[in-house]
């Protein structure tokens, strides 16, 4: 996580929202060896764009880097804001459903060189689960927006997160990222 988060990680996770009340059926079907997270914030960064996950406690976060496109939806989403056409996100909340599914869980599944691996669970029509590879990105975009919990494997956790203790041994961050690159997010506000 480049220096220049720091502090906005720290205040983000200071001021994010409190996690969502759990779902218990989700809880129910938790995958051992995975930790329950939650958006916190979607950022600026120096690197792009990165969301903030954090545990239902907050003694750990993860960063995941993700695209403007991306950035921009569940930025929107958390904000309960939507785009007056649909979006490629919305597109995909409309066909999940009028096919009669819906989703029951995200998971971040692994971390290969550099990029996050998810997978988004549905709950078809009849009943059965269906498991679809993702980008974590996507995964986290429509999590959000059908309140579904967000379930992060042990060892990447063990790999990417970061504690308040390695946040605090981070070096002095570097100015904040450009305002084209703030205004960015800022221009979503429908």
């Amino acid at each position: 996580m480049p220096g220049s988060l720091v502090l906005a990680v720290i205040a983000a996770v200071a001021s994010a929202p409190p996690p969502p009340a759990p779902v218990e059926e989700a809880r129910a079907i938790a995958p051992s060896g995975f930790v329950e997270m939650f958006v916190a914030t979607v950022m600026p960064t120096a690197d792009g764009h990165t969301v903030v996950l954090v545990n239902p406690d907050e003694e750990v976060l993860l960063p995941v880097g993700v695209a403007l496109p991306e950035a921009v939806t569940i930025y929107g989403r958390l904000e309960h804001k939507r785009a007056p056409r649909p979006l490629t996100h919305d597109l995909l909340d409309g066909v999940i459903s009028s096919l009669g599914a819906r989703i029951v869980r995200v998971q971040i599944d692994d971390l290969v060189d550099g990029a996050f691996i998810g997978t988004v669970i549905l709950q078809g029509r009849t009943g059965g689960a269906i498991s679809l590879d993702a980008r974590a990105a996507d995964a986290l975009a429509v999590a959000l927006s059908a309140k579904a919990p967000i379930f992060v494997a042990r060892p990447v956790m063990d790999r990417a997160a970061l504690t308040h203790d390695d946040l605090k041994a981070m070096p002095t961050p570097t100015p904040p990222p450009s305002p084209t690159t703030e205004g960015a997010l800022r221009t979503f506000e429908l």
